[in-house]
């Protein structure tokens, strides 16, 4: 495993992934990318701050209010890396976080998202970008919550598909790196050939 992707938008929640990607990274001796998706509707009211990130595309057009709130959230990122000693790269790019965390994690090992999500019983449980990547990323995806708690134990669920093998495999060999305890779950009847 070589790099680890994290979307960053500059919330807890982004923070919380972050955490979580730097902890994977490290078992491995992987990087962590830091990538934003700036969209032209951002909000943030930040003031523009001086950050060099590899890669600032597109971004020209847009408010420096704008990219200056996600150059700062870099900042936090860089730092939060620098500390871990996980080596750490920043890339901020002009769109909609969907597509372009989608399109640019193609060349992650994995990439890993804050949501906020909804826990009312009526409401969504993803948000809609963690709901889009997870259909459309072909990148294994951690979706975080809450706060950082470091990983001791992994849940697969295995149904016999390629996908669920490789997950597991996946998990597998994190697991060994980082002495998690894995559990595999599947649906299949004591006895049959899937639950061998």
């Amino acid at each position: 495993m070589k790099a680890i992707m994290v979307g960053v938008d500059g919330s807890s929640y982004s923070e919380v992934a972050l955490r979580y990607a730097i902890e994977i990274a490290d078992l491995p001796g992987a990087g962590v990318v830091g990538l934003a998706g700036v969209a032209g509707d951002f909000d943030g009211e930040e003031p523009l701050a001086e950050h060099e990130v590899e890669e600032v595309e597109g971004l020209e057009s847009l408010p420096t209010t704008v990219v200056g709130w996600f150059q700062r959230a870099m900042d936090e990122c860089a730092e939060a890396c620098r500390v871990a000693e996980v080596p750490f790269t920043a890339r901020m790019l002009a769109g909609h976080p969907t597509r372009v965390l989608t399109r640019e994690s193609q060349a992650a090992d994995m990439l890993v998202l804050g949501c906020k999500g909804r826990r009312d019983n009526d409401m969504e449980l993803l948000g809609n970008t963690a709901r889009d990547l997870i259909r459309s990323c072909i990148k294994p995806v951690l979706v975080t919550r809450g706060a950082h708690r470091p990983v001791k134990r992994a849940l697969v669920g295995y149904d016999g598909s390629p996908s669920s093998g490789h997950a597991v495999e996946w998990v597998a060999d994190l697991a060994a790196a980082g002495g998690w305890e894995v559990a595999v779950i599947t649906g299949a009847m004591p006895g049959s050939e899937l639950a061998e």
